[in-house]
């Protein structure tokens, strides 16, 4: 019996990567960064990191 694919309820890595990015450049744009923004930073660059592993993974597969 072949394997079943679901569809993911996810956006596309692709589109999670230009999101990531366009918000680490705003954040880095501002210069100094606040406690709160330096976190908000390190969250928007840990999305980054994970969306370009799966254009990789997907690219390579």
């Amino acid at each position: 019996m072949p394997p079943t694919l679901e569809r993911c309820r996810c956006p596309r890595a692709s589109d999670r990567l230009a999101r990531a990015q366009s918000k680490i450049r705003a954040l880095v744009a501002r210069g100094v960064l606040s406690g709160a923004e330096r976190l908000d930073l390190a969250a928007w660059q840990r999305e980054w990191g994970a969306a370009w592993r799966e254009t990789e993974y997907v690219t390579a597969a």
